[in-house]
């Protein structure tokens, strides 16, 4: 065999050999990359699911505060009510009995 020969084998061997080892190179980072991709992208859901439940919460928290305010309302105004409405009774009987004596 020719010498020359043999010698463009082993540089062409050589250099598909280093593209080869380029190439495995490449997959191995991106593979690498993808999956640290894969774990943001986890971490990011999981952080959107607690960001989710914390807004649920809040939103739980707000309707509790309002259906509390309700409630305090109508003690504080059936209260008052309940004490105007004798007042108011017992004026509208002392004008009933003024008109009475006209």
């Amino acid at each position: 065999m020719n010498p020359m020969f043999i010698q463009s084998i082993e540089i062409v061997w050589g250099k598909g050999f280093l593209a080869e080892s380029k190439i495995c190179q490449e997959v191995a980072t991106r593979t690498e990359v993808a999956q640290q991709q894969q774990r943001s992208c986890g971490e990011l859901q999981e952080l959107k699911a607690q960001n989710d439940c914390l807004h649920e919460g809040d939103e739980r928290l707000k309707t509790r505060i309002l259906k509390l305010e309700k409630k305090l309302d109508r003690r504080i105004c059936g209260n008052i009510e309940e004490v105007r409405a004798p007042w108011s009774v017992s004026i509208m009987q002392q004008l009933a009995m003024v008109e009475a004596s006209l």
